[in-house]
């Protein structure tokens, strides 16, 4: 991945918070102490390459800091913020969390993290984006650090395509409208191979709602008022499910009880929609009965996506001094760099080097996807507190559509009161 496509991140993240201009980093863990002792982390992964990495580099700061012991809650994401929640409603933190970043916003304005400032060098930053870092610098402190972005675009089955006699938009074409990703994923299923010509992304809102803005649709109005039951958002629901009633949509997955990764790579499916970038680590290691390839999300009124990526974030608690010092030792050159290959991920500092050339052309069309269409309402609408406190409401109302126990326009309607509840409470 490109340093330019975490430029683009980074200025979609300008928005999101707020915090003093901080240049620099420190490759040294502390020498004031506080790095010794029981040290809790949640961790929440898409697969097991990504768990993987972490565990790796908690053992490697284990045997840097004799005397430390890092706990790590290893969690899938559809667990991860029950458990969270569980957890904070309980007034027991946990003292670092891998956190998705759609939801830093909401547990910052709660007032949950730590400040780590007294704890950090003042070069800390200097080898990030300073963009990209006002998420992880709430009211002017420093709660963590960046450890991986990605984004979402399409992932597919090429051997099943090829079948088919359907050939994805490469890297400098114009990606699929609705129409022809629909036609696709019939003719894939048709004569490909496959059971599903195509499925979404995972039990997560999150990667619904690039389609809801690629039909010109929004969460809010432009007074800010919540709008995602306007004509577009009801549209964009009704093409869903309608995906699930002609049989072309893989059930299972938005609803939660089908693993998407596993099931992609069993080659059932011929088109993932909102893939992210960090599943494509798994897929080169463990895909071996055909070739896959990757394209950009399809458009409708416009083309667009939406990112991701996880970053470490310390909890009020005791142990500010030691997350402060796992922070330090987390972000280094080589730690990180361990954490990045195993997601795939654009590359958080700028002294890191990308390590997949086996699927440079995959990645290609990733780096691609969010250079050219991370439309500027992700920063304005994706990344709050808002919608961070709405996005299981929303994953709920969404599910209840795809299994037909409500309409579309219900579900809307709902999702509506979601949002209004969340912006009340934000």
């Amino acid at each position: 991945m490109t340093a330019g496509g975490l430029g683009v991140i980074g200025l979609t993240l300008a928005a999101c918070s707020s915090g003093p201009t901080i240049r620099a980093t420190s490759t040294a863990v502390s020498t004031k102490g506080g790095s010794t002792g029981t040290l809790t982390i949640m961790d929440q992964y898409s697969s097991n390459t990504e768990k993987q990495a972490m565990l790796t580099i908690a053992a490697n700061y284990e045997k840097a800091n004799p005397g430390s012991t890092v706990k790590i809650q290893s969690l899938a994401q559809n667990l991860f913020y029950q458990q969270l929640e569980t957890r904070m409603a309980a007034g027991d933190p946990p003292d670092l969390a891998m956190m998705p970043l759609p939801i830093i916003p909401t547990y910052a304005a709660k007032g949950y993290y730590a400040d780590l400032t007294p704890y950090l060098p003042k070069d800390f930053f200097a080898h990030f984006d300073e963009k990209r870092t006002k998420i992880d610098r709430p009211h002017g402190t420093i709660a963590g650090v960046p450890m991986a972005d990605s984004v979402r675009a399409v992932i597919y089955n090429k051997t099943a395509l090829q079948k088919a006699g359907i050939k994805a938009p490469g890297v400098n074409d114009e990606p699929w409208t609705w129409d022809q990703l629909v036609a696709a994923a019939k003719k894939v299923q048709a004569e490909g191979g496959v059971t599903n010509g195509l499925m979404f992304e995972k039990p997560s809102f999150d990667g619904w709602i690039p389609f809801l803005f690629q039909n010109g649709g929004s969460l809010l109005d432009a007074k800010g008022n919540p709008d995602i039951n306007n004509a577009a958002g009801v549209g964009a629901l009704e093409w869903t499910v309608d995906l699930y009633k002609q049989k072309l949509a893989a059930p299972g997955v938005i609803e939660g009880t089908v693993n998407p990764l596993t099931l992609f790579e069993s080659g059932q499916v011929g088109i993932w929609l909102s893939a992210g970038s960090d599943m494509a680590p798994a897929l080169a290691a463990q895909v071996r009965n055909f070739k896959w390839g990757a394209t950009f999300l399809p458009r409708k009124v416009k083309a667009t996506t939406v990112n991701g990526g996880g970053d470490l974030i310390a909890f009020k608690g005791k142990n500010a001094e030691h997350a402060a010092n796992f922070i330090l030792f987390a972000s280094r050159p080589d730690q990180m760099q361990i954490y990045t290959t195993a997601v795939a991920s654009l590359l958080p500092r700028d002294d890191l080097k990308t390590t997949h050339s086996s699927i440079s052309d995959v990645l290609a069309v990733f780096s691609t996807q969010v250079k050219k269409y991370l439309d500027p309402i992700v920063a304005e609408q994706f990344l709050t507190p808002m919608y961070g406190a709405a996005k299981t409401g929303l994953l709920r109302e969404l599910q209840s559509a795809v299994i037909f126990s409500e309409t579309p326009k219900a579900a809307a309607d709902n999702m509506n009161k979601v949002l209004v509840a969340a912006k009340a409470a934000s």
